[in-house]
């Protein structure tokens, strides 16, 4: 009947082809004004993100999670692309450096709109996509340009 796995792009699969799914990227400012409680919170919640997902069969099947922190000079993919909650990485993140908050939004957008474009290739169903934002801070990368964060959204 149905596979279990479908061929993914980039190397990756789409796992259980047969259920709908929701492309989530969490986009999440680990710069160096997170560092203390405020990170510590986000590792919780990227815990019980998990848990909570994998708790719901039909979510924990159609969820496809990316992880983009946001700190340094440039906003950076945590490990995977899309995977599914089984195989997310909930170890700790850490907190540094800047907050190129623009280049994630960026990124974020570009990551949602390729992986909508694979899905449909592949016949596969999807929801609206989610695009999770969890920050503390103005962006570092807008410089006087007030506004423009707005404008991506």
């Amino acid at each position: 009947m149905f596979e279990d796995v479908m061929p993914r792009q980039e190397g990756q699969e789409i796992e259980n082809p047969h259920y709908d799914k929701v492309p989530v990227v969490l986009l999440v400012d680990t710069s160096g004004s997170m560092h203390g409680k405020p990170i510590e919170q986000v590792n919780r919640g990227l815990k019980e993100l998990k848990q909570q997902v994998q708790a719901d069969e039909e979510a924990s099947k159609s969820a496809e999670i990316c992880v983009i922190e946001v700190s340094g000079r440039k906003p950076d993919v945590r490990k995977n692309n899309f995977v599914s909650v089984d195989k997310f990485d909930d170890s700790p993140l850490t907190a540094g450096g800047g907050t190129p908050l623009r280049q994630g939004i960026e990124m974020a957008l570009d990551k949602l709109a390729a992986r909508k474009k694979h899905l449909q290739k592949e016949g596969t169903n999807y929801y609206r996509p989610w695009l999770i934002l969890i920050t503390d801070g103005a962006p570092t990368d807008l410089g006087n340009k007030k506004g423009q964060l707005r404008d991506l959204l």
